[in-house]
């Protein structure tokens, strides 16, 4: 896939017990899903993997660790039944799905997440591999789990972009509700005071009772200038390439929780920004040490 049909980002992901192979990852930019490919040439034909809102436990954990769910399993399907032991042995190749599943899991049986059921009446799967749950629940366990990766990256981006969304537009509600509430409360108090006025038998008090308000600047209304909502990251941001420059910090998001005062929103935020200034690893031949040696004499 290029561009031209329809691909806007593309990442390459090194799927470790295959060599040299590649697992791609791209963003088709007409919807923003997440699409997981073999790689050019593959022999295999293995469909391409979309990324949607429920998966079961193994297309999850493989797709989160940036691998395709389907193409280890050769004509094993990801949800066949009978094929639990398979499925477990394929995750536990890659150490990244393998926590993941293992998180999945234990969120499961401590009840903080639920198999999504396809029908009221139908019973949750012995196989564990087969449970199924929502995009959200799995990002919530994700989160806990301080897990890393390309796909991970992008679906918490998107959720904290439909989250900047929502409440943006809860604010506008708002503010809308705020003003009309605060120009009844003014002709209601007009009216009052001019009834006051009338029984006090004066016509001009009337008049005057009823001349607009003009508000001083201590009177106006409280709230967030507009575009005032951005937050200036950037020291923090080069505090982080220091972390990573010195050894301090092992992974961007590492660096970016050292940041973020324990909160998983701004911990994401920072990583997300980090990213798109130097990107999580440097380029090839450099360190960090060199790119923050460049960013010191520019």
């Amino acid at each position: 896939m290029t561009e031209s049909s329809g691909y806007s980002e593309r990442a390459a992901v090194g799927a470790g017990a295959f060599g040299p192979s590649l697992d791609e990852i791209a963003v088709r930019g007409v919807d923003g899903q997440i699409i997981i490919q073999a790689p050019p040439g593959e022999k295999v034909c293995v469909v391409p993997f979309t990324i949607g809102d429920v998966h079961n436990a193994h297309e999850w954990a493989m797709v989160l660790g940036d691998l395709h769910p389907s193409r280890p399993l050769g004509a094993v399907g990801t949800a066949e039944e009978g094929w639990e032991d398979l499925r477990k042995e394929t995750i536990t190749l890659f150490s990244r799905p393998h926590a993941i599943f293992n998180a999945i899991v234990a969120a499961y049986k401590s009840g903080r997440i639920k198999h999504v059921k396809s029908d009221w009446w139908e019973e949750d799967p012995a196989d564990l591999t087969l449970l199924r749950f929502r995009r959200d629940d799995i990002l919530k366990v994700i989160a806990a789990l301080g897990a890393d990766g390309a796909v991970i990256c992008m679906l918490m981006a998107g959720r904290d972009q439909q989250k900047d969304s929502e409440t943006v537009g809860a604010a506008s509600v708002g503010g809308e509700s705020s003003d009309t509430s605060e120009r009844q409360a003014g002709r209601e108090a007009i009216q009052a005071e001019a009834g006051s006025s009338a029984s006090a038998g004066g016509e001009a008090a009337i008049r005057e009772a009823a001349k607009p308000k003009t508000k001083t600047a201590t009177q106006r209304r409280g709230g967030r200038k507009r575009g005032s909502g951005a937050i200036d990251d950037s020291s923090d941001l080069r505090s982080m390439l220091h972390l990573l420059a010195t050894g301090e910090a092992t992974s961007v998001w590492d660096a970016a929780g050292a940041f973020a005062g324990g909160r998983d929103s701004a911990q994401r935020r920072l990583h997300r920004k980090f990213s798109k200034s130097w990107g999580t690893k440097p380029s090839a031949g450099n360190t960090w040490k060199d790119v923050e040696r460049e960013l010191n004499t520019n």
